[in-house]
Parts: C-alpha cells; sequence; structure tokens
C-alpha cells in the first residue's frame, strides 16, 4: 500500500424534505410539457407535503390519494399532480394519524 492518503468523500448536502442526509433533488422541470408547467412533480409534491417520496407512491398506488397524469419522456414517465391535487393531497395527509386504526369489535 502507497503512502497516500485516501481521498475524502464530498458531504452530501442534506434536503430535510425529502430525506434525512439525502441530497438536493435535480431540477427536471425542463421535463414539463408547456401545459404542465404549474404541476408538480414527484420530488416538489414531497417537499409540498413534506413526506418522502416512496410514501407518495405507495398511497398512490393504494388509491387513497388522486392518481397522478403521466407524461412520457422517452422511456421516462413523469408523475404530474396539478394544484387541486396538490390541495386535496395536503388535506389528506393532514389527516392521517399516527398507528393502526382500532379494530372494529
Amino acid at each position: 500500500m502507497s503512502g497516500k492518503p485516501l481521498k475524502k468523500r464530498r458531504q452530501a448536502i442534506p434536503n430535510v424534505h425529502i430525506r434525512p442526509g439525502g441530497t438536493m433533488p435535480r431540477d427536471i422541470s425542463y421535463f414539463k410539457p408547456k401545459k404542465y408547467k404549474h404541476y408538480f412533480t414527484l420530488a416538489e409534491m414531497a417537499r409540498e407535503v413534506q413526506c418522502d417520496p416512496s410514501w407518495l407512491r405507495k398511497l398512490e398506488r393504494a388509491g387513497r390519494i388522486p392518481e397522478a397524469q403521466r407524461v412520457q419522456r422517452g422511456k421516462l414517465a413523469i408523475r404530474l399532480w396539478s394544484p387541486a391535487d396538490r390541495d386535496e393531497i395536503i388535506r389528506i395527509m393532514s389527516e392521517h394519524r399516527v398507528g393502526r386504526p382500532p379494530k372494529d369489535a
């Protein structure tokens, strides 16, 4: 082994709205078509409602939040929610409670 010290790894920029210890998401607004410029991507929606993007994917798959429109850009499909959907998702997320629902007796 040579006497050179190992290179230090650059520290990630924390983004508390996406994930603790994560990096800032890349801006992909240039992928949005003109008529969808005011719509929200998955990362933007996660920042709006302050939750993890994987949680939004799970809720959408389960049908608990409005389904996002998909825009194809080559092989990439981008989820886009309207501002009205954002308001509804914020309302739904505010009603969520920690823990399991009580059992029906």
